[in-house]
């Protein structure tokens, strides 16, 4: 009894962990098939990275057709990762980062399960594999890994940090906001959003007289975490970034990803049932953490603003679901397994993973870019430096990454005056795709010398009627409109 005290594991419990640890390399491994792992926002990254390295950090944007638009390139480092990965072991190379990342994320969610849990390997098993099942989906060439990355490692470091009442696991935070500054600042405020509950429930505990943790501790490391966050390219201006660029309505209502959730859509009725169902999860048990309450409130509030929030909410809500069951469940010493039963579980995971590794790359790196065979139309007859190009916002960043300078990309914020200083190109663009701007001013007001479009882009329907633009190229995606 007093060395299962000390940690050390019955045959069950190491059989179900290697068990375990193979389902989570064949989570992994199902990166790999996601089709996200290469995206319209993935080639304007490539573009930000080699700029940087090529030339250092723009202030004004430099990959459109637009002129002295102020700039705050919030990714930077991000996109810097991605590009040389890209550069320096291609396709396969981002998938493999993007499935480390993943791995990487699902081993923090098991250790901090387990340490609220007191060691639950249970309940730690099953919400680390529904976190497996459910965040692969948003797993992409994207900031966002990093940022799901920084808030597990600091919400890790700060449950030690209550449970151990040792400030050695706050010295990390002051990194991870530096790092995220520079990875990707719009989601360095939410670090402080994490910070806050353990504030909040240290004072109320000292109030009540109730034993607690201390609180200047937690207090000098969010000062040090501010200040952390000016050692960037843009100091203040990447700090406030998001201020600017997020709560925009014609963003909310154009970009599918910053959508606020409607019940009526597919995407919409998944939040709500998800809520639906932790929220019931958590009527089971009534006792909780405060920090944990207003943990969950504000995962609540990201998960309704915004689609993208979706695997914020998982990320952030993991938690507190496993301190409430932390207590249930059955004890691995019920359920041996036999050898045989061990052996073919074991050889049926390494089987499947196998299959995975060598097949599942193909299925996300081979993605069909639908602008790719008009863009090298344009690379073979037009001249980069004076072709003016109008673009979906979509194709915007994979011409930019070719060396065109289109009307507008995936960077919705940076087409913002709030931003630029310059002009609300973005507004503009939203106007003229809900019929609110005619498309023939639009058109007379920049007389681009290339139009690329697909038959869904309310300019196309305005093309066909024009005598002023003649078709010289299309394909099953795309047409090619130039001026006469």
């Amino acid at each position: 009894m007093k060395k299962n005290k000390k940690g050390s594991d019955n045959l069950a419990t190491k059989q179900f962990k290697i068990l375990f640890f193979l389902l989570l390399l064949f989570f992994t491994c199902n990166c790999f098939s996601n089709a996200e792992i290469f995206n319209g926002d993935t080639w304007f990254l490539f573009n930000h990275g080699r700029y940087v390295l090529e030339n250092g950090f723009p202030t004004i944007e430099p990959f459109t057709m637009h002129e002295n638009l102020s700039f705050v390139m919030q990714q930077w480092l991000s996109a810097v990762i991605f590009y040389l990965t890209y550069l320096l072991l291609g396709k396969i190379g981002l998938a493999a980062l993007v499935a480390f990342i993943f791995f990487v994320s699902l081993c923090i969610i098991y250790q901090t399960c387990l340490l609220v849990t007191k060691k639950n390997y249970c309940i730690s098993y099953i919400i680390t594999i529904i976190c497996a099942i459910i965040l692969p989906v948003f797993y992409a060439g994207r900031p966002q890994i990093f940022s799901c990355l920084s808030f597990l490692l600091s919400l890790f470091f700060l449950e030690n940090y209550v449970q151990k009442k040792n400030i050695k696991f706050l010295i990390p935070l002051p990194m991870i906001s530096l790092l995220l500054i520079n990875l990707h600042a719009s989601m360095w405020a939410i670090l402080f959003c994490l910070l806050l509950p353990y504030i909040i429930e240290t004072l109320y505990n000292r109030i009540k007289k109730r034993e607690t943790y201390p609180l200047r501790p937690l207090i000098v490391t969010g000062l040090i975490m501010f200040l952390a966050g000016f050692i960037n390219p843009y100091g203040i201006d990447a700090m406030t970034y998001v201020l600017k660029s997020y709560g925009i309505a014609e963003i909310n209502d154009l970009v599918f990803e910053m959508m606020v959730p409607k019940i009526t859509a597919n995407y919409g009725k998944v939040t709500y049932l998800t809520l639906f169902a932790f929220l019931l999860a958590l009527a089971f048990k009534k006792k909780t953490k405060i920090r944990y309450v207003f943990l969950i409130l504000g995962a609540i509030y990201l998960l309704l603003s915004a689609w993208r929030n979706y695997p914020l909410f998982i990320v952030l809500c993991f938690i507190p679901l496993a301190y409430s069951y932390k207590d249930e469940l059955i004890k691995f010493k019920n359920i041996n397994l036999s050898s045989k039963q061990f052996i073919l579980c074991f050889s049926s995971l390494v089987l499947i993973i196998t299959l995975f590794v060598i097949t599942s790359p193909l299925l996300s790196i081979n993605r069909e870019i639908k602008v790719e065979d008009a863009t090298n139309y344009l690379l073979k007859h037009a001249d980069k430096e004076k072709a003016t190009i109008y673009s979906n916002q979509l194709d915007g960043g994979y011409l930019e990454y070719k060396g065109f300078k289109p009307y507008i990309d995936n960077r919705s914020e940076v087409f913002l005056k709030a931003n630029n200083h310059q002009a609300d190109i973005f507004k503009e663009y939203y106007k003229v795709q809900k019929g609110y701007l005619l498309p023939s001013t639009f058109l007379e007001k920049y007389n681009f010398t290339y139009i690329v479009v697909g038959q869904e882009d309310i300019i196309y329907q305005e093309l066909k009627q024009r005598k002023d633009y003649k078709l010289i190229y299309e394909d099953k995606n795309r047409y090619i409109f130039s001026l006469k």
